[in-house]
């Protein structure tokens, strides 16, 4: 895939729980794993790092390759797990 400025491709749809079996309070939450980013910048979210974003805030969800994918402005996810220094 060829991404917008700042785009990141999440595997699915999301899901309501994270791997860590986080359920928030709420249902407006989605979890998933990142598969690509934008790469024409920095970027602070890689491939294969676990997010939390809010429904309803994602560009578009596709099919590519016969596999489901949610695009996100990077700006609007963030990691489940503070990286490990």
């Amino acid at each position: 895939m060829i991404l917008s400025p700042g785009v990141i491709a999440i595997y699915g749809w999301g899901y309501e729980n994270s791997i860590n079996a986080l359920y928030p309070d709420n249902t407006i939450f989605k979890f998933g794993t990142i598969y690509q980013i934008w790469d024409g910048g920095a970027m602070y979210v890689y491939g294969g790092d676990e997010v939390m974003w809010r429904e309803g805030t994602e560009q578009c969800k596709l099919a590519y390759g016969g596999n489901p994918y949610t695009l996100i402005q990077a700006r609007l996810v963030t990691k489940q797990e503070p990286p490990i220094p």
